[in-house]
């Protein structure tokens, strides 16, 4: 009678496909993972496209049209990969969260617009309304919700593209 299962249930994907990593965090109410092949995997809700795919419900793991994804995160209603070298994002949109200089919902992926390309994506995070990207360099860009001065740049003003930052030392963790 519960609608949410209680005990650990093995996620079935196709045969064959070996998941090396999970997105962190997990997008909400909804799954993402990453085949030893850098195929990126999403099932679950899926109410404004926020797992890349089509469909509110997406039932079992469907393969997202991204190739060498090494990073996956998400939350609230978005998400977010590392895919070539390149940061993309889907979902509703809301706040800017998907970093494309707008605020349109986007069910397919979209680059997000104006991260540095000398140095490489070595984590992503997401959180409700915002999104980041942390570089080798330890630069650090964030974008999305800000009432509250989030985005570290003196302004409770949403951004629809990514902000840098400014730290005094390099950053070499996100959470």
């Amino acid at each position: 009678t519960s609608p949410y299962d209680t005990r650990a249930v093995k996620v079935a994907f196709r045969a064959g496909v070996k998941i090396a990593t999970l997105a962190n965090p997990m997008p909400f109410d909804g799954a993402l993972a990453i085949d030893s092949h850098g195929h990126a995997w999403g099932w679950g809700l899926n109410a404004v496209g926020d797992l890349c795919l089509s469909g509110t419900e997406v039932l079992r793991p469907m393969q997202l049209g991204l190739s060498d994804v090494t990073l996956a995160t998400g939350a609230l209603t978005h998400s977010l990969f590392d895919s070539n070298g390149r940061v993309y994002a889907c979902g509703s949109g809301q706040y800017g969260v998907l970093g494309n200089g707008t605020t349109t919902p986007s069910p397919t992926p979209t680059a997000v617009i104006g991260l540095p390309s000398a140095a490489r994506v070595t984590a992503l995070t997401s959180s409700w309304g915002g999104a980041g990207a942390l570089f080798s360099d330890g630069s650090y860009y964030n974008w999305g919700y800000n009432v509250a001065g989030q985005l570290g740049n003196a302004s409770t003003a949403d951004s629809d593209v990514p902000v840098r930052v400014q730290l005094p030392a390099k950053v070499r963790q996100v959470f």
